[in-house]
């Protein structure tokens, strides 16, 4: 069952990200999928935005050239260059997070696998798209997936600002 919240209370982050999955990486490796977050989150944000616009959609086909479609599907693939690249990092998450991704992980990759390519049968409304769209529980999913690998890499990022603050290397050459 799907969460009617786009966010992890703290019970469900600890379970997703008490264990630490980014402790481990190399320099600068949370900073670039971080970066990426930050490009989906642009996305995110033009998308909310562009959903309070009341566009027309005559005929319903030019749905598929919206602005807020076009934003919404961007973002769902920057969002699956994240989850990418933890994966490739061999970057675990578990609990409910880790759960969130294993559901929307493979919609996301044909997503951004439709949108990077012009569609060879001409038709307008790419299959996989299609079958993302249709599949309403992943919305909340993904919103919730987006807003916790930003507060998983926002996070990382914070420890490790902290860790090379002037006070923090003061306290190591004692």
């Amino acid at each position: 069952m799907t969460s009617d919240r786009d966010t992890y209370d703290e019970d469900e982050w600890a379970a997703s990200a008490g264990h630490g999955p980014l402790l481990q990486t190399k320099p600068g490796e949370a900073f670039l999928i971080h970066r990426h977050w930050m490009w989906a989150n642009v996305q995110k944000l033009a998308f909310d935005k562009a959903m309070n616009d009341k566009e027309a959609f005559e005929p319903i086909e030019m749905v598929m050239v919206a602005r807020s479609v076009s934003f919404m599907f961007v973002w769902y693939g920057m969002l699956w260059s994240v989850i990418e690249a933890l994966h490739k990092r061999n970057i675990v998450l578990r609990g409910p997070l880790g759960a969130d991704i294993a559901r929307v992980r493979r919609a996301l990759k044909k997503c951004r696998n439709a949108i990077m390519h012009v569609p060879d049968d001409n038709s307008l409304l790419d299959i996989r798209i299609q079958k993302l769209v249709e599949q309403q529980d992943l919305v909340m999913r993904i919103r919730r997936v987006h807003h916790g690998l930003g507060r998983l890499l926002g996070g990382e990022l914070q420890r490790q600002a902290a860790l090379s603050s002037p006070l923090a290397r003061l306290r190591r050459k004692r």
